[in-house]
């Protein structure tokens, strides 16, 4: 043996392969019966009888034999490669690794011969659908054991076949000519090694290895096969898209019954893995890339031979525009499943929606989603993608993983859950994926520009963000609120553009509807985060969900605050200015009535804050009218004085307002009497001020029953009615604690509308310089109210009234009365009301200083 093993070593190798070179002479049958024996060798040595090693010198050769044999008749080859291939199958099962590396490596070599002398394209029945079909035989091999126990073959025989294949793609080329046009990989396979390939891939990720290391080898290897291939060859694209998608739901030989009982694949490997995380990962990537090369062969083929971009050649004559929309579909709908959690549609069995009971994690699909659609986002591009694709991704890509209110509806009609189980599931779905959606689709909307390519994905955003917003979820409805901002904001940077069409297109908005519709979603959405903290949108409310809506409308009149002072009356749509005007007023009235119910700190803050921001918004809006109204045509000065009336208006109600409001909690006996020509007291919207603005007294004076109970919250006073002393002083049988809690939220709600107070008195003063009489008329409704904050005696009031009489009042006043020739008992009690007023604002002024 010793003598045999030295002369193999040295001439003896020589000899030796002249043995399996020479087998090209034998004829067709000779040749088979050489490979049956060879094979039956091989097996021999695989499993030796005295339990030995494995030897793997056969098998080796048996692949030698098959190379040798490469240049005989297909069928001759054909019935050699089966005898081989059928060796090397389950050699790849076997228990030695080495063994089922060398197999595989086996496999490996004959396959990359193969697709390197294939040129039939458009044949189904290829030579190298016969190279690729062992892959899917040796990953769907079983063994058995001496006990006939039937498992799984060892992982590493599957990973080496996987990569195996991957290797031998790898070695054909890649580039643009041999993706898209007459060679490479598309010649290499044809349909049969297409379909082939495939069926390697649902293969793969039917394996059930516990670890995701198959799957992940073979979506590696096939992966940009897929990509290149799957707009040339005349097969459906749905196809390849589905046996792609799969991975990121990795099924396994298990199964398990759910609680809706179902019976679904298990899973591979658990979500938490780190190998199931990269297997989503790369399925998701794919797809992407599937999308991109499919968006861009459109962008292309859309575009004159002239404008093509550099490096890219223009479409052939054989470009299929459906066949390349279609693919741009069903990856995008592939990602969007995914994405949003639900069962695969894109077979033909598929029985419409469901969703999947382990969903994978939505963040590596949504990254795949708007990384697909960011590729062609750049307006300045040369090529850009058509319309019509980008309404497909707005329908079958955006809207399943924005639309909270469509995921409701169909759990709805899908499953079994109740309504309020059906909304809380569709809740908690969005706001796992808002923060990974909503952001990057504000920015491709802000980067397409306008027209109707950017329409198509701001529709679909402005109908989703509604239902968002209103949900008791806060940092759900932030996230609505906050992509409402910047729809407004990418609405406003390209309402200037229409400059050149009328002006009633102008102050619609744009010259199409469309652009209405699109700024009344973006009030829509920020009155229904405004809404989520009013009882008026659903009696069954708890206290906790109603002041947890605070947060949603605190955040929703910010943003709507700021669109109004970010953008020029030129730049937006006047009747969209009106509606958050309105908006603003609306979240004041309901934070203040709801407010006084609840005694919430949340909602007084919401209240201020609403009512700071409406007077700062109506000051602005009123000095941009009155400035603008000279570049107005003589036949828009009837439409833009009604405007100025109508903001007038609600300026001066919203400061007497706030200023009575203020009283009422800070200083609640001075809304007791009324000075002489104050008619604001008998003329109030039923919505015009907080409950606790003080009414409801009686005839005679004192206060009636309703009216003190809605005091019960602050200290029995000198003008109140013996039955609320009763009943405040009845409260003191629990010791006194429930009347505290209460006192102490009174003298929290004063110190928060103590800013509100101060706003409104600066609104007051910066009338003089807008509108002297519209400043003379708010003050003679005002004064009363502004004199008794004086004994408030501390900043910002305090600074505030002193800026007030020492300025405007001063300045303005007295010089208007004169010029006006004003004398009257009511012009008399207002003139003597204001310097009363000045001498106590220094007092209070010096006493703050103090």
């Amino acid at each position: 043996e010793r003598n045999l093993a030295a002369w193999l070593g040295g001439a003896g190798a020589d000899a030796v392969d002249r043995v399996f070179v020479g087998t090209a002479r034998l004829d067709s049958e000779e040749i088979v019966a050489f490979t049956r024996a060879l094979a039956a060798v091989a097996r021999g040595e695989l499993a030796p009888a005295d339990g030995g090693p494995a030897r793997t010198f056969s098998l080796r050769r048996l692949v030698d034999v098959v190379l040798h044999n490469s240049g005989r008749v297909r069928l001759a080859w054909s019935r050699v490669w089966a005898c081989a291939s059928e060796c090397l199958v389950e050699a790849t099962s076997h228990d030695d690794d080495a063994v089922a590396v060398a197999a595989a490596d086996g496999l490996r070599a004959v396959a990359a011969w193969v697709l390197s002398t294939n040129s039939g394209a458009l044949s189904t029945n290829s030579i190298s659908a016969e190279a690729l079909k062992p892959f899917a035989a040796a990953l769907r091999a079983r063994r058995r054991d001496r006990g006939h126990q039937e498992r799984g073959h060892r992982e590493r025989g599957r990973v080496a076949v996987a990569e195996a294949l991957g290797a031998a793609l790898a070695s054909l080329s890649f580039d643009d000519a041999g993706g898209r046009g007459n060679g490479g990989i598309f010649l290499a396979l044809g349909v049969g090694g297409w379909r082939a390939a495939l069926d390697v891939l649902d293969a793969a990720s039917d394996v059930d290895d516990g670890s995701g290391r198959v799957a992940i080898a073979a979506l590696r290897g096939l992966g940009p096969a897929v990509v290149a291939c799957i707009q040339k060859i005349p097969e459906s694209p749905e196809r390849a898209v589905l046996a792609v998608a799969q991975f990121a739901y990795p099924r396994g030989t298990n199964e398990e019954k759910t609680g809706a009982g179902i019976v679904e694949p298990a899973p591979l490997a658990g979500p938490s893995s780190a190998e199931y995380a990269e297997l989503v990962e790369l399925a998701c990537v794919t797809l992407r890339d599937v999308a991109v090369d499919a968006g861009g062969a459109l962008a292309v083929g859309e575009s004159p031979p002239d404008e093509s971009p550099p490096g890219e050649s223009p479409p052939a004559d054989s470009f299929d525009r459906d066949r390349t929309l279609g693919t741009w579909r069903s990856a995008l709908r592939a990602l969007a499943e995914i994405a949003a959690g639900d069962t695969l549609t894109l077979t033909p069995s598929a029985d419409g929606f469901k969703p999947y009971p382990r969903p994978p994690a939505p963040e590596p699909a949504l990254n795949a989603i708007f990384s697909a659609l960011d590729a062609f986002s750049d307006a300045s591009a040369v090529v850009q993608l058509p319309a019509d694709a980008w309404r497909v991704a707005a329908d079958v890509a955006v809207r399943p993983v924005i639309d909270m209110d469509r995921r409701r509806i169909r759990l709805l009609e899908s499953t079994k859950t109740s309504a309020v189980g059906a909304m809380r599931t569709a809740v908690e779905w969005s706001s796992a994926r808002a923060s990974r959606s909503l952001a990057p689709l504000c920015g491709i909307i802000s980067r397409l520009g306008a027209g109707p390519r950017r329409d198509a994905l701001l529709e679909t955003l402005l109908e989703a963000l509604p239902a968002m917003a209103g949900t008791s979820d806060q940092e759900l409805a932030a996230h609505a609120v906050s992509a409402a901002r910047h729809a407004a904001a990418s609405l406003a940077s390209t309402f200037a553009s229409s400059d050149e069409g009328t002006e009633d297109e102008q102050s619609s908005g744009g010259k199409t509807g469309d652009a209405e519709l699109f700024w009344d979603g973006v009030v829509a959405t920020f009155a229904s985060a405004v809404a989520s903290a009013s009882e008026k949108t659903n009696r069954h409310k708890t206290r906790d969900e109603t002041s947890g809506g605070a947060v949603a409308a605190l955040l929703a009149v910010r943003a709507a605050a700021e669109t109004l002072a970010r953008t020029s009356p030129s730049r937006t749509p006047v009747a969209f200015r009106v509606k958050t005007l309105n908006l603003l007023r609306d979240a004041y009235h309901d934070a203040s009535a709801v407010g006084a119910q609840h005694g919430d700190d949340r909602l007084a803050r919401l209240e201020c804050t609403a009512g700071e921001l409406l007077l700062d918004a109506l000051i602005g809006e009123l000095d941009d009218v009155r400035r603008g109204a000279s570049a107005r045509k003589s036949d828009k000065t009837l439409q833009k004085s009604s405007l100025e009336r109508d903001l007038a208006g609600m300026l001066r109600q919203h400061v007497r307002e706030s200023l009575r409001a203020a009283v009422a909690v800070a200083v609640p006996c001075a809304t007791s009497h009324r000075t002489r020509g104050d008619e604001s007291g008998s003329s109030r919207d039923d919505r015009s001020s907080s409950p606790s603005a003080g009414e409801g007294r009686a005839k005679d004076g004192s206060k009636s029953d309703d009216a003190a109970a809605l005091d019960d919250d602050v200290a029995p006073g000198p003008h109140d009615a013996p039955g609320g002393v009763a009943r405040r002083m009845g409260s003191l049988d629990d010791g006194g604690a429930g009347w505290l809690e209460r006192a102490a939220r009174t003298r929290a709600a004063a110190s928060f509308r103590e800013p509100l107070a101060a706003a409104a008195i600066r609104a007051l003063r910066d009338l003089a310089s807008v509108d002297v009489d519209l400043f003379a008329t708010c003050l003679k409704e005002c004064v009363s109210f502004a004199c008794a904050l004086v004994s408030v005696g501390r900043d910002p009031v305090a600074r505030e009234l002193s800026e007030l009489f020492a300025g405007p009042i001063a300045d303005v006043v007295v010089p208007f009365v004169a010029s006006k020739n004003i004398v009257g008992r009511e012009t008399d009690g207002a003139a003597v009301g204001a310097a009363d007023g000045a001498d106590g604002a220094a007092d209070g002024d010096d006493g703050a200083a103090d």
